[in-house]
């Protein structure tokens, strides 16, 4: 069993170095014809055929010619540069040139009749940092930023381009105004290619990768987010999440579904902070993911150390100048490199290899192990492919979710195992709780008895023995129900003592407690004497009562008699801006309510009308109508 999963191993990782070996210009042919003093013939392009426009260009440095001055140029003297290469540790006109800086590039190419001509031609611009502009026979045809001879009129942008040319039969002249003030590789590292819309199609296809492995880091990590806030003790998931949404980043950061191409003038600097802060906190997110998946391989000095190179790459891209962090990011992918091979190899040499586990990540860990390495070597050097990166963090991730998925399952099977444990351990508990019921029943019944006073209490205002709010609420839907099932009137009065606060400022709290009471027991003797009314104490001075089957007319009336019953009791109050005596205004509603009417509506209601009879002076009754 052992020799088959090792030559399904070998089989898989057989495959991946054959992809990684093989171009993603798969199918296109790329034709190199040496450019020699910025003249190039191109007899013919072929369907499937791209020619790279390499060889020594017209070179002017830190001059932006524009076609239209090009004529003015004093071309005795010119000097040429090899493309594609980068301008540091190189020369113009015997003086060495550093990255920053600005050129224009120009080239002729006699370009001969064929199928083109039906068709058209494209041409594929690669990054070229920070900034430039593309003419072709004195037409603008592809642009990235805005070119400048200073950094502050700069503006700077990243992504790669294809765009439809339609040259013509014979003589064609392009020029390449390139500027770079910021980053710390100026010129083209990768050829410019011009060939038929198969250049579209390639990069369509990988443009359809992208999105595919974009929408995949994405869908998981936000499900996995979704599941640790669910289980927020199981680290290893949040890990994993993390882990996604940098690999959803770097897809968006570096390839041809560029960032920019989704949000419009995207800073670029911040594109780049960002794809190197993934980068540094890539490999330190694995190994905690992996450390919390397999905790008896790894001490805690062992993840101490990862979590504060995290910190410190986070530092680093955050607080340092781009310049500095892009030089320091191979330096840093060589160390993770080396720790991680190391890593591995340990994992290797101690891990069970009867575990699934251990033959999904083995695969999953040399796949991005090879990937990396081809995008390190391309992105170092001038070869002309894609970074592929994405397709072995792509077999990776899917690695760590399947070991993840493992450890989960293991995690349920020692939950289930509880459960059966406990659920024996309640049939025992079960047996001996049945001596205890008995006791419990008669307990149980004394402590209803209680419960039942207590509520009885719970339900009277504390300080006037009348119903209180809580009771008013049930009354309230009580009346509300029968109102609408027997299409009934259902009238509410709100009433409020008029200048009450002024009554306890002046006479004090104790007889403003004395008038409250006194007048709340003449009010629930009065409206007791319908047995489809009811009264309440709603809060501080405020009263409510309610009615069924009364007319808006006859509310109106009982109103009226409730506000001169207050009156009547003549209870004193110098200080009422009104009258000498307590007196009160009430706001009335009477209608028959609807199924969709709420108790809350209905209450807004007669709030609204007491509202009113305060407005319009108080010491009265406002009826809404």
């Amino acid at each position: 069993m052992k020799k088959y999963k090792l030559l399904i191993v070998v089989f898989i990782l057989s495959i991946m170095v054959l992809s990684v070996l093989k171009t993603d210009n798969g199918q296109l042919e790329i034709s190199r014809r040496e450019m020699m003093k910025g003249q190039l013939t191109i007899e013919e392009i072929k369907p499937n055929q791209a020619i790279a426009l390499d060889g020594d260009w017209e070179f002017y440095w830190n001059q932006l010619i524009d076609p239209i001055n090009y004529v003015e140029v004093e071309k005795a003297n010119v000097d040429y540069f090899y493309v594609p290469r980068l301008w540091k540790g190189t020369t113009y006109k015997g003086v060495s040139i550093d990255e920053t800086g600005a050129a224009t590039y120009r080239m002729v190419f006699n370009l001969g009749a064929g199928k083109w001509q039906k068709e058209g031609l494209t041409i594929k611009m690669p990054y070229a940092y920070s900034a430039y502009k593309l003419w072709l026979n004195g037409d603008v045809i592809s642009s990235n930023g805005e070119v400048s001879l200073n950094t502050k009129e700069e503006f700077v942008s990243r992504k790669p381009q294809v765009v439809v040319i339609s040259p013509t039969v014979g003589e064609n002249e392009i020029i390449l105004q390139i500027s770079n003030h910021r980053f710390y590789r100026g010129g083209l590292s990768k050829s410019i290619l011009i060939g038929t819309l198969d250049l579209f199609e390639i990069r369509e296809k990988q443009i359809a990768l992208d999105i595919f492995m974009a929408g995949s880091f994405l869908l998981l990590g936000i499900i996995f987010f979704l599941l640790y806030l669910k289980r927020k003790e199981e680290k290893a998931i949040l890990y994993f999440s993390l882990t996604c949404i940098v690999f959803l980043s770097r897809v968006l950061l570096t390839n041809e579904i560029y960032i920019s191409n989704i949000i419009y003038n995207f800073n670029w600097e911040i594109g780049n902070r960002m794809e190197a802060g993934f980068t540094y906190v890539g490999v330190p997110l694995i190994v905690l993911l992996l450390s919390e998946l397999y905790k008896s391989y790894f001490t805690l000095r062992f993840i101490n150390v990862w979590k504060a190179s995290l910190i410190v790459g986070l530092a680093i891209t955050a607080l340092l100048p781009h310049f500095i962090y892009d030089n320091l990011l191979i330096y840093l992918n060589i160390v993770q490199f080396v720790y991680f091979v190391y890593l591995s190899i340990v994992f290797i040499k101690y891990y069970d290899r009867s575990s699934q586990d251990f033959y999904v990540l083995i695969i999953g860990k040399i796949s991005l192990v090879l990937y990396a390495i081809h995008d390190i070597y391309i992105t170092y050097s001038s070869i002309d492919d894609t970074l592929k990166l994405q397709i072995g963090t792509y077999i990776f991730v899917f690695s760590l979710g399947y070991a993840l998925v493992l450890h989960l399952n293991r995690e349920f099977c020692k939950v289930e195992s509880l459960v059966i444990q406990n659920e024996n351990m309640l049939t025992e508990i079960s047996k001996m709780n049945m001596e205890l019921e008995q006791l419990v029943e008669k307990r149980t019944s004394e402590l209803e008895d209680s419960n039942r006073q207590l509520y009885e209490l719970s339900m009277l205002d504390g300080l006037t023995r009348i119903p209180n709010r809580l009771q008013f609420d049930n009354q309230l839907d009580c009346f509300l129900k029968q109102a609408v099932k027997d299409n009934l009137s259902l009238s509410i009065l709100f009433l409020d003592l008029d200048f009450f606060k002024d009554y306890n400022d002046n006479y004090g709290h104790i007889k403003g407690d004395e008038a409250l009471k006194e007048i709340a027991w003449t009010l629930n003797l009065e409206i007791k004497k319908d047995e489809h009314a009811f009264i309440a104490r709603y809060g501080g001075e405020e009263f409510v009562a309610l009615y069924l089957d009364k007319g808006m007319q006859e509310t109106y009336e009982l109103a009226e008699r409730i506000r001169f019953l207050v009156a009547e009791i003549r209870i004193p109050h110098k200080f009422s801006r009104i009258a000498d005596i307590i007196t009160t205004s009430i706001g009335a509603i009477s209608i028959i309510p609807h199924v969709e009417d709420t108790a809350t509506h209905l209450l807004n209601m007669a709030d609204k009308a007491l509202y009113r009879a305060k407005e319009e002076g108080r010491n009265r009754t406002y009826m809404w109508k």
